[in-house]
C-alpha cells in the first residue's frame, strides 16, 4: 500500500485535502464577487457615457477623424474632454459610447441577483470550513469540495480511477454556469449527443473547425443571461481556428435542434433555429474561466 506520510493519519490527510479544495473554491468565489461588485459600481457611469455619445452627435462637425480625445462644450456650457477611438469618426465613437452604456445598464439589472448567489456561495464555503474544523470530514463536505472518497492507497474511486476520460474540458462563466468544450472532433460528438441535455445551449464557430461548446442551461422558456452567453461564445471562438480573427461569428441554438446526419464525419452536425453572436477571441478571459468550481 502507498505511504501516507511521516506518521500523518489517513483522516488528517483527508481533512487537509478537503480544506485545500474548499479554500480554493472560496478564493475563486471571492475574486468573482469582488469583480462583480466593481462591475456594478461601474454601472453608475452609464448616464455619463450616454451624455458623451449625445454630445459627439451634436458636435460631430467639430470632431476630426484620427483624434484620441476632443474638448467640447456640453449642453450646460461647460468644457468636457471626450476620449475617442482614433479609428472611428464622431458617429462611430458615439455608437461605441451608447453600446458601453447599454452594457452597463444591463449589468446594473443582472448583477445584483448574481452577486447574491455568489455571496451565498462564499458563506456556504465559510460554514463548511468551520464545520470541517469542529466536526472533521463528512460526505457532504467531501461532495462540496468536489473530492471522491479515497481508498487506503490514496487513489480516488470513480471514473478517473477507472481510466474513463471525459470528452470535454470544463469552464465556468462569471456567474457560475458550467461550460463544456469538446476536445476533438470525435469528442465533439460525444459531448453533443451523450453529455448534454436537450435545453442546453449548443455553440460552434461558423464556417471554421473548432470545439463544440455546450452552456449548461435547463430553462426551456428563457435564454441564459447575455453575459453568460457571450462568455461561452468566447470559449468557442478561442477553441477554434478563427481564434486569430478580430471578430468571430458563433452560431448557437438549443441542443435539441442539433442532429447528426447519417454517414456524417466526426463532429459534423446539422442545426436548426440558430442565432449568431459576434465576439472577440480573448484567451485571457478563457484562462480565467477555466479551472473554476
Amino acid at each position: 500500500s502507498a505511504c501516507l506520510g511521516a506518521g500523518e493519519p489517513e483522516g488528517d490527510l483527508e481533512a487537509t485535502a478537503i480544506r485545500r479544495a474548499l479554500e480554493e473554491k472560496r478564493q475563486r468565489a471571492s475574486r468573482k464577487l469582488r469583480s462583480m461588485r466593481v462591475q456594478l459600481e461601474e454601472g453608475s457611469r452609464a448616464a455619463e457615457l450616454r451624455d458623451h455619445g449625445s454630445l459627439l452627435l451634436a458636435r460631430k462637425a467639430q470632431v476630426r477623424n484620427g483624434l484620441a480625445e476632443v474638448r467640447l462644450e456640453d449642453f450646460s456650457g461647460n468644457q468636457v474632454t471626450v476620449r475617442l477611438d482614433p479609428r472611428l469618426d464622431a458617429v462611430g465613437n458615439a455608437d461605441e459610447y451608447f453600446r458601453r452604456a447599454r452594457r452597463l445598464d444591463r449589468a446594473t439589472r443582472e448583477l445584483p441577483p448574481r452577486i447574491e448567489e455568489v455571496r451565498g456561495r462564499v458563506e456556504t464555503l465559510d460554514r463548511a470550513l468551520e464545520s470541517l474544523e469542529t466536526d472533521g470530514p463528512s460526505e457532504n463536505l467531501r461532495e462540496l469540495a468536489g473530492l471522491e472518497r479515497e481508498d487506503r492507497e490514496g487513489k480516488a474511486r470513480g471514473p478517473a480511477a477507472d481510466g474513463v476520460r471525459l470528452p470535454y474540458r470544463v469552464y465556468r462563466t462569471s456567474s457560475g454556469l458550467e461550460i463544456r468544450a469538446g476536445r476533438s472532433a470525435r469528442d465533439n460528438d460525444a459531448l453533443t449527443f451523450k453529455h448534454s441535455s436537450s435545453n442546453d445551449i449548443w455553440m460552434h464557430v461558423r464556417e471554421s473547425p473548432g470545439s463544440h461548446v455546450v452552456l449548461r442551461w435547463d430553462d426551456r422558456g428563457q435564454n441564459p443571461p447575455p453575459r453568460d452567453l457571450e462568455e461561452a461564445a468566447v470559449v468557442a471562438a478561442v477553441l477554434s481556428r478563427a481564434r486569430g480573427s478580430g471578430l468571430v461569428p458563433v452560431s448557437w441554438t438549443r441542443r435539441k435542434y442539433v442532429r447528426k446526419p447519417r454517414k456524417a464525419g466526426p463532429g459534423s452536425v446539422v442545426t436548426q433555429q440558430t442565432k449568431t453572436i459576434f465576439v472577440e477571441p480573448d484567451e485571457k478571459l478563457v484562462s480565467r474561466l477555466a479551472d473554476t468550481d
